[in-house]
């Protein structure tokens, strides 16, 4: 059984990464819309588009909707928002409605089913709505952190505090937070995980506090690694500190944004 679940878990990462590269190669010959995205391809699976909607909308910072094959006929898919329009009212307006077959969700997420013929003109008006209704400024990347803290901060008792706080989501996001001036004190392999994230491990320590030992979970990592060495003074954005265990030690993780040589 785990080792079935193991399979159809690495054949779904496989596929996503698959639409995933082939919807950016789409964007490299189009360009990325003004407004919103909206790209569709008969072999993608209508199951997953919603992940990878999410990843394509946030490197490209706009509202994104991917579709597969419905049937022989029709597009089903999904759309997230990244927080820059509401989706719900952009699929509600007149000019992108009449292109839909059935449609519904909410500001941050949506799925639509649409006549393939109609996409084009579907693209078009999403396209053309969401730069209507959209903040331009916010279609501008941005990173923000709640609260700077060290790392000797990044405690047990923090976790807790911080799981008052769940669950999160859009209108309660999850805190960021800005670890300035991270000494790296020893590195080990970047890993990949079952989840198809990669993790970097390291040992570091803050001015003002030492941590045994803090896990850095990072989905894509970045192709320059020059400045991620033992003695480098880092920054790093982080989110979602949470306990990691393993082999009999209890330890502080957390999902990295971005990170930066110190300044």
């Amino acid at each position: 059984r785990v080792t079935e679940l193991t399979r159809m878990n690495t054949e779904r990462q496989a596929l996503s990464e698959q639409m995933r590269n082939e919807a950016l190669a789409m964007l490299a010959v189009t360009g990325v819309p003004a407004g919103g995205i909206a790209l569709a391809h008969p072999d993608w699976n209508p199951g997953i588009v919603g992940i990878e909607a999410n990843k394509v909308g946030e490197w490209c910072h706009r509202p994104t909707f991917l579709l597969g094959g419905g049937d022989a006929t029709t597009f089903k898919g999904s759309g997230r928002s990244i927080n820059i329009a509401n989706l719900h009212h952009i699929i509600a307006d007149p000019r992108v409605q009449q292109h839909l077959i059935a449609g519904g969700g909410h500001a941050g997420a949506a799925g639509i089913t649409l006549k393939r013929e109609a996409f084009p003109a579907f693209a078009a008006a999403f396209d053309a709505v969401a730069d209507e209704t959209s903040d331009p400024t916010a279609r501008e990347p941005a990173l923000w952190a709640d609260s700077i803290i060290t790392t000797g901060e990044c405690t047990e008792a923090a976790v807790d505090a911080l799981r008052q706080l769940e669950p999160c989501g859009r209108g309660n996001e999850a805190p960021t937070f800005l670890l300035q001036g991270v000494v790296v004190s020893s590195l080990k392999a970047f890993n990949q995980r079952a989840d198809g994230s990669h993790s970097l491990t390291l040992t570091a320590s803050s001015s003002s506090s030492p941590v045994d030992r803090l896990v850095l979970k990072w989905w894509d990592l970045p192709t320059d690694m020059t400045h991620i060495h033992v003695g480098a003074r880092l920054d790093i954005l982080v989110k979602q500190l949470k306990l990691h265990h393993w082999n009999g030690k209890t330890n502080v993780e957390a999902t990295v944004l971005d990170l930066r040589p110190s300044r």
